[in-house]
């Protein structure tokens, strides 16, 4: 998982797993504004819920809303947005647990774990309570084999949830986000990473993207909400902070360091590093070398 810090935090973030039989569990809470960037391995299958009463999720530019499930199987890669203050829980298990149960449940219905895309879940309210109340129960189990019973429980409440909108039965929906704009986000990405120390033009960014100058910037305004040599600024000040972070003080100075990613400004770099990080890249340092 790559994670970018977008905007300033407001709060603590934490996250925290546990392994359930097969389940595996990770619930998180998120504060502030975050590009994810994440891939499924070969074997897995995710669903993910909303567990939280404020915050968003954009996956692929698509908004999901509290009572929305996001599932998404072996291979796929993710791109969207956290923000706010959001908290969530994930659920990775094996894909063969899931297509043989989707199989044996309704022929047929395996093939959605076959596509390339994620799927989101509209309209289940009712299943994001019941997992909520079934994973709150299941944390305090200490015997492995209640732990196994609850795995079971909870396998078969998010297969059964996969099964809604195939059934027509409730008002459940599938819905997929349109990813055709996530190709230019990468290739752009990627060149960006690659040269954050370089005088970047956004002429330099669409070619290496191999799209027009309006496709670049409405590819990165839907998927991060900002612009793309805003976006090189923002992996350029997480670049910074990474380093201060791991760098010990008297190793390089901080200009020498922003000025090595390509922030040459140093007064807009400090506005900026403030800004996003709460503090001055002198009082991250000093924090993080006194502990």
């Amino acid at each position: 998982m790559d994670v970018v810090q977008l905007k300033a935090e407001t709060g603590d973030s934490w996250t925290a797993s546990d392994q359930l039989g097969d389940l595996r569990v990770w619930a998180s809470s998120v504060t502030g504004s975050y590009g994810v960037r994440t891939g499924l391995p070969p074997g897995t299958a995710l669903m993910q819920i909303h567990s939280g009463p404020h915050g968003r999720r954009r996956i692929g530019g698509m908004e999901l809303g509290n009572s929305d499930i996001l599932a998404g199987f072996a291979g796929l890669e993710l791109t969207g947005i956290v923000d706010q203050q959001r908290r969530g829980i994930s659920f990775v298990m094996p894909i063969d647990t899931v297509t043989a149960a989707l199989a044996a449940r309704a022929p047929g219905s395996d093939r959605v774990t076959r596509g390339v895309s994620p799927l989101v879940l509209s309209g289940c309210s009712s299943r994001v309570a019941a997992l909520s109340r079934l994973i709150d129960a299941a944390m305090c189990l200490e015997s492995e084999h209640d732990r196994r019973l609850a795995a079971n429980d909870i396998t078969d409440l998010l297969v059964s949830t996969l099964l809604s909108p195939w059934h027509r039965a409730t008002e459940t929906t599938y819905r997929v986000p349109i990813l055709q704009r996530l190709p230019i986000v990468r290739r752009a990405e990627e060149f960006m990473r690659a040269r954050l120390g370089d005088p970047l033009s956004l002429h330099d960014i669409c070619l290496a993207a191999r799209a027009s100058q309006r496709s670049v910037e409405y590819a990165f305004s839907s998927t991060y909400g900002l612009g793309p040599k805003q976006y090189l600024r923002v992996l350029r000040l997480n670049a910074v902070w990474r380093a201060l972070m791991s760098q010990p003080p008297k190793t390089e100075k901080i200009s020498e360091i922003a000025r090595r990613h390509g922030l040459w400004h140093m007064g807009h770099f400090a506005t900026d590093y403030c800004r996003m990080f709460g503090e001055s890249p002198q009082q991250a340092r000093a924090r993080r070398w006194r502990q």
